[in-house]
């Protein structure tokens, strides 16, 4: 009967040497696969960091051109101030100076929201070159 247990025990731990084994093996070639899954990510990051060089482009003529338009606008207010308040002249500027901050705010916001993203995208950059680099 000590032979049975001591054959049963044997038998045992050669099962488990056995799972262990293609245990590692497994671990081994999903850790290989990895590297597919590096270049998958990399590739999706730097489509969306081109298309935010792109974005830039077009928000910063925009930026550009709101500021522009924003010191023409402070300009006349300076030569308007010292108008009467309710003088149609400066009234009509007022006007156009709302709209105009409305738009410019819009402007802010949109860059603001870009630059968010963008950092973002450098940050998610690091990240996987750290991780990978491993």
């Amino acid at each position: 009967m000590g032979k049975k247990t001591f054959d049963g025990i044997k038998k045992l731990m050669c099962m488990f040497t056995l799972v262990f084994f293609v245990m590692s093996l497994t671990v081994a070639s999903v850790s290989a696969g990895s590297n597919d899954t590096y270049k998958v990510e990399k590739a999706k990051l730097d489509t969306e960091k081109a298309k935010l060089e792109n974005e830039k482009i077009v928000i910063l003529k925009e930026k550009a051109q709101c500021e522009k338009e924003k010191q023409k606008l402070e300009t006349q207010k300076k030569k308007l101030s010292k108008k009467n308040k309710t003088d149609k002249e400066y009234q009509n500027w007022l006007k156009n100076y709302n709209s105009f901050l409305t738009k410019y705010n819009k402007c802010l916001s949109k860059y603001k929201t870009w630059e968010t993203k963008y950092n973002n995208c450098l940050k998610n950059h690091k990240v996987l070159e750290q991780k990978y680099k491993k």
